[in-house]
């Protein structure tokens, strides 16, 4: 069976969870960060601190691809410098062997829509792209940012506050398993939409 590949842009820790599920799925995935990071499949990692919440999280669907070699795979990782957007593309398609078939990404302003843009071309056509902002990236005034690949469908995840009597800002945990949930909805062919991680600040 062909493999699954998915690229993550930025975010390396915060959705290093994610990344992990994804590994232990089958898929082949590339990852950006400054400094050299190698994510192993969830099945060879301890279970999250929480017990059971990021496991639930992270049940695959029905119809998902796993293969034997998936406890051996690990990711592969490209230096993240997103003022030379061309340059990072480049890294990522050497690193890929084929066409990506996810793209989840991590970029703040005002990089973001170059360096998505400059990755595009290595997305097969029908791949959805999951975008995660922070909280102050809307603005009362326009809202969210308008997705950068207008010819992917892209979901876009907004990472809000949690409150529990006080706020707080979501865990990696509950980040990672927030996006994997919307990179379900994405993979399952489900419309785009803006999807929040928490709630809006009071």
């Amino acid at each position: 069976m062909n493999a699954r590949r998915a690229v993550v842009v930025g975010g390396t820790r915060m959705l290093s969870r994610c990344v992990a599920e994804l590994l232990a799925e089958g898929w082949d995935v590339i990852i950006s960060s400054r400094h050299r990071v190698e994510i192993t499949p969830a099945s060879e990692q301890p279970e999250p601190s929480r017990p059971g919440a990021a496991a639930r999280s992270a049940l695959p669907p029905p119809g998902h691809w796993p293969t034997r070699e998936s406890s051996r795979r690990t990711s592969r990782w490209v230096r993240a410098d997103w003022t030379e957007p061309d340059l990072f593309a480049s890294a990522v398609a050497d690193a890929l062997d084929g066409p990506a078939h996810l793209l989840v990404a991590w970029v703040h302003e005002p990089y973001r829509t170059a360096v998505l843009r400059a990755v595009a071309p290595l997305l097969d056509a029908a791949t959805p792209v999951v975008e995660v902002y922070s909280s102050f990236a809307a603005t009362p005034a326009t809202g969210l940012p308008d997705p950068a690949l207008t010819d992917h469908p892209t979901h876009r995840v907004v990472l809000g506050f949690v409150h529990t009597g006080s706020n707080r800002v979501p865990t990696h945990q509950e980040i990672s398993a927030g996006v994997l949930a919307v990179i379900r909805r994405a993979l399952g062919g489900e419309p785009p939409r803006v999807h929040e991680i928490g709630r809006p600040q009071p």
